[in-house]
């Protein structure tokens, strides 16, 4: 292998990037290492965490059961979609986006 190749680093392959063009915030209390597992595998698969509810925001990460701010955010944002971390690790282990209705949290 040419030196140069190895700097480069194109003898590493490419991740997918089945998290593209999503954008998502975290809701209620995450430990930290938590936090920095699923940061980490949102950004490697090229999606992005938003550090406030903005109009970019499309998944809600949160362990909360439904809550009188999730009424709220879906006022000013119809598109949003409440889920459990759990998704983005189900998308992790199998390398692939996968549907997220099953992990959607739902009012009761």
């Amino acid at each position: 292998m040419d030196v140069n190749e190895q700097k480069n680093g194109t003898d590493i392959p490419d991740l997918p990037d089945f998290f593209k063009r999503m954008h998502f915030f975290f809701y209620g209390t995450f430990s930290a290492q938590e936090r920095r597992v699923l940061n980490r595998y949102i950004m490697a698969y090229d999606g992005a965490v938003e550090e406030y509810m903005t109009d970019k925001v499309q998944y809600v990460l949160t362990h909360s059961e439904w809550d009188d701010n999730f009424d709220q955010a879906l006022s000013d944002n119809t598109t949003l979609a409440f889920i459990r971390p759990k998704w983005i690790y189900t998308c992790y282990d199998k390398q692939k986006i996968v549907p997220y209705q099953p992990y959607v949290v739902v009012p009761k």
